[in-house]
């Protein structure tokens, strides 16, 4: 294995590792707001102002019986797990809008990175450009790790 895949293989890895932890966070987190919330939200569906279907009438929709009983039919650990879930969804949507637009605006880059890698298949560039793709690599990795 050459030394700037193992390179990227580390740093994968540390990203993985470091999402992980995260997440992971960000679940207590939401996973101890969601056990006082479904606490809470029980007391609430035992008071009389929801077992007591004239107390509950009178009231309509000003009680929060109907939310209280939303609340307690999912597991606080399922509704930490939807946040956390929610957060990646929202935290990804946002990277590939940013993505797309860089891919909008850099078209004709791309499209001749990819007309140069593919006559660098051929047999007749192949060397010359392999020697210009390696380079180049070797430039963005000293340049990304502040070799000069």
């Amino acid at each position: 294995m050459k030394l700037h895949h193992k390179i990227l293989a580390i740093v994968i890895g540390l990203l993985l590792l470091s999402i992980t932890i995260m997440a992971t966070k960000d679940y207590m987190d939401y996973l101890h707001d969601a056990k006082k919330k479904y606490r809470k939200a029980q007391v609430y569906l035992k008071t009389d102002v929801c077992t007591n279907t004239q107390y509950r009438s009178i009231l309509g929709e000003y009680s929060q019986c109907d939310e209280s009983e939303k609340i307690v039919e999912t597991s606080p650990y399922v509704a930490a797990m939807y946040r956390v879930a929610h957060d990646f969804n929202t935290y990804c949507k946002s990277h590939v809008d940013r993505l797309w637009h860089f891919i909008e605006h850099n078209l004709w880059y791309i499209a001749g990175g990819s007309i140069a890698l593919g006559l660098s298949s051929s047999n007749i560039f192949q060397s010359f450009a392999g020697k210009i793709i390696f380079a180049l690599s070797n430039f963005l990795i000293n340049d990304s790790l502040g070799h000069k």
